[in-house]
């Protein structure tokens, strides 16, 4: 009996868990079990690639040129490449290249995967991989360089997998000197820190409030909040797409056509979207008859509306959790903008002496505002109706909207806020607040320093404005330089929060 079979037999119940991973996987099928599974995941080469500690040094291309990381790029914890904005030396002319990084266990995963047909991936400088092979060149993005870790791992001295703790990363990775800023932040008391988000964060919100004023000048009030919200709503994966539908589809004609009807203003808004499911097959009774409600209100408009439709490969639905899919946020959107008095009116109206009432007023109303009946116990069309009410907007994404648009909003058109500044509530923590946090004030930071939404805009500005555009790394950032002025001042000077 070969070794293979052996290992297989001996623990022959693994295959049903590994039928849970990777039910298509031919390893998982294969029959002669001369193939064992892949020892490592590729959280631990994650683990391996994002860390000097255990990244070896004598890396190769496949094609036998040296490859010298300047910069392992940035941990990717959303959907696309595992690692962003890396900077690599090539060969022995040490050809900078800047890009991507996507791992992989075996090199057919980047097919399996179906990267090369998702353009997330087009930025992908090197394509990392446990076991050796080499895809084709037109396979990857042009000038992709291919990398075998399994031989350079076997060679590194006492490396082990089991000395990775891989519950730690991103987080874990231990420079050999800290970043210039956080030797500075250090020396800071965390109230002068705390002021310096709050500075970043005025700033970022002044920025918003600045463009919300171009934007009513440029159209109105009602429509530059429209624009906004649909941005807002669009989240990350679909920006563009409901930005480019409240252009084609402006909240005036939405109103004038709805009449207060939510359903009608929902039928416009998916029938110019382009996401009115075609066919009613699978859905329980009382989705085939709303569809069919929807498909009723849309053939008395499509024709007016047919040049305006969005193609359909500007929507981003794969790896969405349903409440974020495109298809709920256009209720939301729906119930919002087909109200009898405007938003820009009802916002204006919320306005309050006090400023817990005050946002508090703007939450009920967007609250009570983004309901829509069909939705209110299902996720999905095809999903099954369920006993739990689900709102169409979340209390993390109401804060969201409070921040980046109604606060710019009140800003632009002549009111106060600043007392809401340091009341605003926090937003849904994303990959780009934690690591700025983590390069700003390292590993053990409390991140009770950040837990306001000011703060966290404080971390997106400093993010945007110097982390974003550090192409040779920490030495070169001017954020430091900023910081030492600052430190240097008499403890007399005026304070950065004004």
């Amino acid at each position: 009996m070969n070794i293979y079979h052996h290992i297989t037999e001996n623990f022959a119940k693994s295959r049903l868990y590994q039928e849970l991973l990777c039910p298509n996987s031919p390893t998982v099928h294969e029959k002669s079990h001369n193939i064992l599974p892949p020892p490592v995941s590729e959280r631990q080469l994650q683990c391996v690639w994002a860390d000097a500690r255990w990244r070896p040094n004598n890396l190769q291309s496949l094609r036998t040129e040296k490859v010298t990381v300047i910069n392992a790029g940035r941990w990717n914890l959303e959907a696309g490449p595992d690692f962003l904005d890396a900077i690599l030396l090539i060969g022995t002319e040490q050809r900078r290249v800047q890009g991507d990084i996507e791992i992989h266990i075996r090199p057919s995963d980047w097919n399996s995967h179906k990267h090369q047909k998702d353009p997330r991936y087009n930025r992908v400088i090197a394509h990392v991989c446990f076991y050796p092979g080499e895809l084709p060149a037109d396979s990857l993005p042009a000038g992709t360089i291919q990398l075998s870790l399994a031989d350079s791992l076997r060679e590194t001295p006492h490396f082990s997998f089991e000395n990775i703790d891989i519950t730690a990363y991103p987080y874990a990775i231990i420079e050999e000197k800290l970043p210039p800023c956080t030797e500075i932040l250090h020396t800071w008391s965390p109230e002068k820190c705390e002021e310096l988000l709050e500075a970043a964060g005025e700033e970022r919100l002044r920025l918003k409030t600045t463009r919300m004023n171009m934007e009513i000048q440029q159209s109105n009030k009602e429509q530059s909040l429209y624009v906004s919200i649909m941005n807002a709503l669009g989240y990350k994966q679909n920006r563009k797409p409901f930005q480019l539908l409240a252009q084609k589809l402006p909240v005036e004609e939405l109103r004038n056509i709805a009449q207060g009807s939510s359903l009608t203003a929902y039928a416009l808004l998916l029938g110019v979207a382009g996401l009115i499911p075609n066919t009613e097959q699978g859905y329980d009774n009382t989705t085939r008859i709303f569809i069919r409600s929807l498909w009723d209100q849309w053939w008395k408009h499509k024709s007016q509306w047919d040049e305006n439709i969005i193609p359909a490969e500007l929507w981003r639905t794969d790896g969405l959790r349903p409440q974020n899919h495109p298809i709920r946020r256009l209720a939301a959107a729906a119930a919002i903008f087909s109200q009898p008095d405007m938003l820009s009116a009802q916002i204006e109206e919320a306005e309050s002496k006090s400023t817990k009432t005050w946002l508090n007023n703007i939450k009920s109303l967007l609250r009570t505002t983004a309901s829509f009946d069909y939705w209110e116990h299902r996720l999905t069309f095809q999903g099954k109706e369920s006993t739990r009410t689900t709102v169409l907007l979340g209390e993390k994404r109401i804060a969201s909207i409070i921040t980046n648009v109604i606060i710019p909003y009140l800003a632009a058109t002549g009111h106060n806020i600043t007392p809401l500044l340091t009341e605003l509530p926090s937003e849904q923590d994303n990959a780009l607040v934690r690591r700025t946090a983590f390069n700003l004030f390292g590993r053990d930071h409390n991140p009770t320093m950040y837990n306001s939404g000011l703060r966290q805009q404080g971390l997106l500005q400093i993010f945007y404005d110097f982390c974003l555009n550090m192409r040779n790394g920490c030495p070169d950032c001017e954020l430091a330089a900023g910081l030492s002025r600052h430190t240097s001042q008499p403890e007399t000077a005026p304070s950065m929060h004004k």
